[in-house]
């Protein structure tokens, strides 16, 4: 049976991508582009039994070597990857209000994600570059707010010993007690505040409703909405380390002591990155 002439070597097509046009477009023209996210999650070499020395001596399979393998890979990334993706970002984000920020120091996030390196670290699926994500930016946001409304009702922090014995005690900290009466229901909201704020209430009003608006409660949801934040430049990763004191304490429910060696962890970090952040609205803009 003869060839068809609407048939074609496979050679002569395109390199068809399920991605949106500028993505697939940036990822045709840069075909080698390494995804560090990908080595990290899927292509990580490493050996069983890694050793402290190793670590020190940044030997070949230690883990200190291996991130600062990455860090070499994340240079080589493809930037037009990431600005298609960042463009469309600006596009989906909509009237959401933006705007960019440099962090202080290096950051890491996604610190709890499993990976065969110990400590992990949130790179995006596709792409392979770190981001972060919304629903922790929104995480942070509420912590801060219950901190500031904590304060300006005179309500005392407690240290950790203090929040250890509340748990034992089965009590909540004032903190938490706080959270436990922005979540009630409309009818019983007021009464909660004033129980837990006392005279002081009146200081805090305004603020816990504006919590109650961003945040939701248990009978809406929250009416703001928190985007994920993209790295407007080429992120910079570096390798930090984490130092462990008391390795027995941890592992083997022994008592704290001076005698124990020191177990160094190196784990990944973003560096002095800038980030667009956008957060969004939804339902009444005067609330």
């Amino acid at each position: 049976m003869g060839k068809s002439h609407n048939q074609r070597p496979r050679d002569n097509y395109p390199n068809m991508l399920p991605l949106p046009r500028n993505s697939s477009s940036a990822f045709n023209s840069q075909k080698q582009s390494p995804n560090v996210g990908l080595i990290f999650e899927r292509y990580t070499q490493f050996q069983q039994g890694w050793e402290l020395k190793d670590i020190s001596r940044n030997k070949p399979g230690s883990k200190q070597y291996l991130l600062n393998k990455l860090v070499e890979v994340s240079k080589q990334t493809d930037d037009k990857t990431r600005e298609a993706f960042v463009q469309r970002w600006k596009e989906m984000i909509g009237s959401a209000q933006s705007w960019q920020m440099t962090p202080v120091w290096r950051f890491v996030t996604g610190i709890g994600n499993k990976t065969a390196l110990e400590v992990g670290f949130t790179f995006h699926r596709v792409y392979g570059f770190p981001y972060i994500p919304g629903s922790s930016l929104k995480g942070l946001a509420r912590a801060v707010a219950l901190l500031e409304i904590t304060q300006k009702a005179g309500q005392k922090m407690v240290g950790l010993q203090e929040a250890l014995a509340a748990l034992q005690a089965k009590k909540p900290t004032p903190m938490q007690a706080l959270e436990i009466a922005l979540l009630e229901e409309s009818k019983k909201y007021p009464n909660a505040l004033r129980s837990w704020a006392g005279e002081e209430y009146r200081q805090v009003e305004t603020l816990v409703d504006r919590f109650r608006a961003v945040f939701g409660t248990q009978e809406q949801v929250g009416q703001a909405v928190f985007h994920d934040a993209v790295p407007a430049a080429r992120p910079t990763l570096e390798v930090d380390v984490m130092t462990v004191h008391y390795p027995d304490y941890y592992q083997k429910n022994k008592p704290p002591a001076d005698t124990q060696n020191p177990t160094p962890i190196p784990f990944l970090t973003v560096g002095q990155t800038p980030f667009w952040f956008a957060v969004g609205w939804h339902g009444d803009s005067d609330q």
